[in-house]
């Protein structure tokens, strides 16, 4: 094997490990933006449930009629 062939290989293994840790990027970015929708679904999910229950809160004080007075 000559100079020129060496170089080539060289090249070629480091384009082939610069391609391998391009798939590796590419599957964690893809895993971690499923985890940021199952998150966002989760945090929405939250939000109109404690909405829910606020507007359930305050019917509930609406509806009586009594008035309290604290001293």
């Amino acid at each position: 094997m000559n100079l020129g062939e060496y170089i080539v290989n060289l090249i070629d293994g480091i384009l082939d490990f610069f391609q391998l840790i391009k798939d590796y990027l590419e599957d964690a970015l893809s895993i971690f933006e499923k985890i940021k929708e199952v998150v966002l679904d989760i945090l929405d999910y939250f939000s109109a449930k404690i909405e829910d229950l606020t507007e359930e809160a305050s019917a509930l004080f609406e509806d009586t009629d009594e008035e309290y007075f604290f001293i």
